[in-house]
């Protein structure tokens, strides 16, 4: 699903590695997680900031992640959680500034490379995610798309999860049972 746009910028860098605990973890792969979870995006919104005109939109993904404590997952949550507080702050920069709009967007569980990775390396309670709760990539896509729309303009500064229901029903995407 194309965004409306082409002022539009979708900041969706991840890794997950390490996957290890802090004591344990290779410190060269968690600065790299960090370089490409939450710098690469900040450079992007530096750099494309100047760029992008009045009324152009940012979506970086952030992820739940970020929001629970989880054994092995510490350099993938950090910089996701990282990357939410980012968001806000640009939104506030920017949004008068500018007239930039910046949402962080959460896309839950999405059936990805990523989540096969996370769920082979379990550590404690990380990985243990239902594969019936796996979204397909293009509902994100979806999601994604409504909001660089004006009708998610009032989200600005926000962080948005995809199986928030007013979300979906915004996006024209089936509102999900509860979490299993």
């Amino acid at each position: 699903f194309p965004t409306r746009r082409s002022s539009d910028l979708i900041n969706n860098a991840g890794t997950i590695e390490p996957l290890a605990r802090i004591a344990d973890a290779d410190m060269r792969q968690w600065a790299r997680a960090m370089e490409v979870n939450l710098n690469g995006p900040i450079y992007v919104m530096h750099y494309a900031a100047p760029h992008l005109p009045r009324g152009g939109v940012v979506i970086n993904i952030t992820s739940g992640a970020a929001e629970r404590a989880q054994t092995g997952r510490s350099a993938y949550a950090a910089s996701k959680a990282g990357l939410m507080i980012a968001s806000r702050v640009f939104a506030v920069e920017e949004s008068e500034a500018r007239g930039i709009r910046v949402i962080g967007f959460s896309p839950g569980y999405v059936d990805t490379d990523m989540n096969t990775l996370n769920r082979v390396h379990r550590m404690g309670n990380a990985g243990n995610i239902n594969v019936a709760d796996l979204r397909p990539p293009a509902e994100a896509a979806q999601l994604i798309a409504w909001l660089t729309g004006p009708d998610a303009a009032h989200l600005n500064g926000t962080i948005v999860h995809a199986r928030d229901p007013d979300i979906r029903r915004g996006a024209g995407v089936a509102t999900l049972p509860e979490s299993r």
